[in-house]
């Protein structure tokens, strides 16, 4: 009976301590723990966390981070976006929708939530990211304005054989410039 009254009283005090943390705090710890490989446990707890804070932005940001379908996770990014426009969360959403858009080579779309990004949230952190992926994924439409470092890139010259790319590019880092090969 006392092993019983303690185990009882440990499972309780585990689980206050769980309740003690906000869903914001929670959220930023379980996408820590996702990176480091924890997805599976993060979604054995998410279930208790959705029903107790079922409107939150941060636990609505982390069940998107969370489902295995890109679709469903879409949806819950934007519903994130649509239902709390403000949040602290909705950058990183932002963020997420334009990488997804981007892979799906949709680069309107991902321009236009670049876009919403700068205007909503001008001093984002994810800024920088956002421009990266969509330089990278070719996602930059015709007549793009001007990216946030205020640079601009510019073909050099074409090339019969990768080699002499490879030689040129080599040329141009030694000079501390950019370089890279575009096929």
């Amino acid at each position: 009976m006392r092993l019983w009254f303690i185990t009882a009283w440990l499972t309780g005090l585990l689980s206050g301590a769980l309740w003690a943390q906000s869903p914001t705090e929670y959220a930023r710890q379980a996408l820590l723990r996702i990176a480091h490989g924890e997805l599976e446990a993060v979604r054995q707890e998410l279930p208790d966390w959705l029903a107790r804070y079922p409107n939150d932005p941060a636990i609505l940001f982390l069940h998107a981070a969370t489902v295995s379908n890109a679709d469903q996770a879409v949806a819950l990014y934007e519903r994130l976006l649509r239902d709390f426009p403000r949040s602290e969360w909705s950058d990183d959403a932002l963020c997420r929708l334009i990488q997804y858009y981007a892979l799906r080579r949709d680069s309107l779309r991902a321009h236009q939530l670049f876009e919403q990004l700068r205007r909503g949230f001008p001093s984002s952190d994810f800024l920088p990211l956002a421009w990266e992926v969509l330089r990278f994924s070719g996602g930059l439409p015709t007549g793009a304005q001007q990216n946030p470092s205020g640079s601009y890139a510019l073909q050099v010259a074409l090339f019969r054989t990768r080699q002499l790319a490879e030689h040129e590019v080599e040329r141009l880092r030694r000079r501390r410039l950019r370089a890279s090969i575009m096929e």
